[in-house]
């Protein structure tokens, strides 16, 4: 009885051991942690977005299937932490809008300094129906001919030749003002004709449906558009003619402008080479009621030290810049004002301690009479010579007046 517990005993022993060789080890760690970078986050700079300068633009068509079409812009950079912003590009009927934006930084002050740049925008025509088109850049404009390619069409049969399509193509070109110079005065509510000579420059041959037709401006006329010949008439390819409008001027005193263009009744406002925004030609006149309109007699601009800023002409130094323009009557002053430190900008000019700076100022007042007007700004640095620094007054585009600061 003794052997068989002590048998048994053996027993439990032995699979007690067995289970324990079985289970494996469990290592106990603590909980990663998350570590936290001290460093604070750099600030980002604050960017202002605005209209670049733009000089000209050129088409230009690259031998693809089908063909792909580029504007490629010219212009300058005015600043020298500014940079080419993302473009943005508008259809509406023929004509293509191009925005060029550059961008720069409105946290620092930024040297004034002009860079050239150039910049492809690739123009989407693919869908757009053969003809012409004018393409607008920050108001500059040039006008193309989108081909007319089939990349469907099977290749003719060798000793074939395709046929050619008889479509035309309507465009025409400013020769020269007939009547009413720019600028002409006249007294209010007063009748005129004013007349373009205009040449044919397309393919199409202009016959009585096609109309001289108001775009925009000031509307002196009885209806936005009329036809450019009788009926029965025509002006071929290679032609000149003399477009006239009856107008009537405004009964308001002031400086208006009133834009038109050629069209077929049905059609598109056709490219117009040598006008305005290259599809337009205008007449700009001036309504005078008689009254005698005031001069500017004299301008001048005084620089002064802002008490508390520090000593005149260091680097913390703040200035008050004073503009006074006096007139004999009646009439309007557009202003520039602007600084030099040999050939770049002095420093920049504020309109109250906590607005923005600007490198270059303008603006207009308007005198209801005989006096003087003084306009007020702020000059702060950095200045990149805070010795050499000299304010400068232009009005209504006459010669500039220069006050250099006394150190």
């Amino acid at each position: 009885m003794i052997s068989k517990i002590f048998q048994n005993l053996v027993l439990i022993i032995f699979i007690t051991m067995m289970l324990t060789s079985c289970v494996s080890p469990v290592n106990l760690t603590t909980a990663p942690t998350t570590q936290i970078d001290p460093t604070p986050q750099a600030t980002q700079p604050q960017l202002t977005s605005r209209e670049a300068q733009v000089q000209s633009v050129e088409i230009q068509t690259l031998e693809t299937n089908p063909s792909q079409i580029n504007a490629v812009v010219h212009g300058n950079l005015n600043e020298s932490c500014a940079a080419l912003g993302e473009s943005q590009v508008q259809y509406l009927s023929n004509m293509i809008g191009i925005t060029v934006y550059v961008v720069s930084r409105s946290d620092i002050g930024c040297m004034q300094l002009t860079t050239p740049f150039e910049t492809t925008i690739p123009l989407n025509t693919n869908d757009l129906p053969d003809g012409t088109y004018t393409v607008i850049a920050n108001g500059v404009s040039v006008v193309f001919t989108l081909p007319m390619i089939d990349s469907t069409a099977s290749p003719e049969p060798a000793g074939i030749t395709a046929p050619t399509s008889s479509a035309c193509v309507d465009s025409a070109a400013f020769v020269s003002d007939v009547t009413i110079p720019d600028n002409t005065i006249f007294i209010p509510n007063t009748p005129f004709t004013k007349t373009w000579r205009l040449k044919n420059t397309g393919t199409c041959t202009w016959d009585d449906n096609y109309l001289v037709a108001y775009i925009s401006g000031s509307t002196m006329s009885q209806q936005p558009g009329y036809w450019i010949v009788p009926q029965g008439q025509s002006v071929s390819p290679g032609q000149t003619l003399d477009v006239s409008v009856g107008m009537t001027s405004p009964v308001e005193n002031g400086n208006y402008a009133s834009y038109w263009g050629l069209k077929k009744s049905d059609g598109e406002y056709m490219p117009i080479q040598g006008g305005a925004n290259g599809n337009s030609f205008f007449v700009k006149i001036k309504v005078n009621n008689g009254a005698i309109e005031g001069k500017i007699t004299d301008q001048s601009i005084t620089i002064e030290l802002e008490q508390g800023s520090g000593t005149v002409c260091t680097a913390n130094a703040t200035y008050f810049v004073h503009a006074s323009i006096s007139a004999d009557g009646a009439t309007t002053a557009a202003y520039e004002i602007g600084s030099t430190a040999g050939q770049i900008p002095a420093g920049y000019f504020q309109s109250s301690p906590t607005g923005p700076v600007s490198l270059y100022v303008t603006g207009t007042i308007t005198f209801d009479q005989a006096g003087t007007k003084t306009i007020d700004y702020r000059f702060v640095g950095p200045y990149p010579h805070p010795d050499d620094i000299t304010v400068n007054l232009r009005i209504n585009g006459g010669e500039w007046r220069n006050t250099k600061l006394s150190c």
